[in-house]
C-alpha cells in the first residue's frame, strides 16, 4: 500500500512539474504602441483635438513614447501647437504603469482656416520601456484637409440583436445610426427613379403581371407568399431581392417609368421587426 501511494504521489508531482515547464516556455507578448487613428480632418478641429497613442496591453512599468512632427505649409507655434510642447519638433509622452494609452493635445491656432494646404504628421520614433517592445500598426497620424486615410470606428449596433444600421462617411470618419426597422423603402432620384428594399429586415418583392392594382386579388398572389422572401435557399429568389453589391441598377423593383401603364404591381414581403429576446 505504501509503495502504491508513493508511486501515485510521484506521478502527480511529475505531471505538475511538466505542466509548469510548459507554461514557462510560452513567450510573452511584446509591448506595442501605435496611434489610435491614422488621420484626422483639419476641418473637424476648429480649436483642439485629443490624440491617443494606444498600447497592446496595460503598461506593467513606466516609460516614454517619443513623437516627431513633420509639417507642410504649417508652422509650429503659428498655425498649430501641441500639449505637451514640442522642442525641435519632438516631444515625449509618459507611459504610466497600469494605463492602456497615452495622449496629447493638438491645438489649431488658425481658425477660420486661411489655407487648405496645411499638413501635420506625427510619427512615433522610439519607445523607452523595460522589456520587449515594438512600434506597430498606425505608426504615423496625419492632420490634413485631404480625405481620411482610415481609422477605427466603434458605432453602437444596438445590443445583441443589432437593432441599428450604421451609415459611414469614409471621407470624414463619421457615421450615422438609425434603427433598422424604422424604414421600409428607399427612393433614388438620380438619372433614373429607383426604389430600394430594406434588406436588413428581410424584405423582398415580386413583380406581378398586372399594372393595375385594382385587378390584383388575394387568390392571385397567395401562391407566392412562401416564395417571396429571403433565406429560402432557392436561386430563383435572387429575383426578389436587391443586388447584394448595392448596385442601384439591381433593385428588385424595376426602374419607375414616367408612363404609369408601364409600372407593374409588386407583391412585397415586409420582412420582420427586430427581436426582443436576447440571442443565446
Amino acid at each position: 500500500m505504501t509503495k502504491k501511494l508513493y508511486f501515485l504521489f510521484a506521478s502527480c508531482l511529475l505531471l505538475l512539474i511538466s505542466s509548469c515547464a510548459s507554461e514557462d516556455q510560452v513567450a510573452s507578448q511584446p509591448f506595442v504602441a501605435a496611434f489610435e487613428q491614422s488621420s484626422y480632418n483639419y476641418r473637424d478641429i476648429p480649436e483642439s483635438r485629443e490624440m491617443l497613442v494606444v498600447f497592446s496591453q496595460p503598461a506593467s512599468a513606466n516609460g516614454t513614447v517619443t513623437i516627431e512632427i513633420e509639417s507642410q505649409d504649417a508652422n509650429y507655434g503659428v498655425d498649430f501647437a501641441t500639449t505637451p510642447e514640442a522642442s525641435g519638433m519632438i516631444f515625449t509622452l509618459p507611459i504610466i504603469s497600469g494605463q492602456r494609452n497615452a495622449s496629447f493635445l493638438f491645438r489649431n491656432l488658425v481658425f477660420p482656416f486661411n489655407s487648405d494646404d496645411k499638413v501635420v504628421k506625427f510619427k512615433i520614433v522610439s519607445i523607452d520601456y523595460p522589456g520587449e517592445h515594438n512600434i506597430q500598426g498606425y505608426t504615423t497620424s496625419t492632420v490634413s484637409f485631404g480625405e481620411s486615410l482610415g481609422g477605427v470606428a466603434t458605432p453602437s449596433v444596438g445590443g445583441p440583436n443589432q437593432g441599428n444600421q450604421v451609415y459611414v462617411d469614409l471621407s470624414s470618419d463619421t457615421f450615422t445610426q438609425v434603427r433598422r426597422d424604422s424604414w421600409d423603402l428607399g427612393f433614388y432620384c438620380g438619372e433614373e427613379f429607383r426604389i430600394g428594399l430594406n434588406a436588413s429586415i428581410y424584405m423582398a418583392a415580386k413583380k406581378l403581371d398586372q399594372t393595375n392594382i385594382d385587378q390584383v386579388t388575394q387568390a392571385m398572389v397567395s401562391p407566392f407568399f412562401a416564395q417571396v422572401g429571403i433565406g429560402t435557399f432557392d436561386p430563383e429568389n435572387m429575383n426578389y431581392v436587391d443586388d447584394p453589391s448595392g448596385a442601384i441598377g439591381g433593385t428588385a423593383i424595376d426602374e419607375v417609368s414616367i408612363n404609369d401603364a408601364e409600372n407593374h404591381v409588386y407583391l412585397v414581403n415586409m420582412g420582420y421587426t427586430i427581436g426582443t429576446m436576447t440571442p443565446v
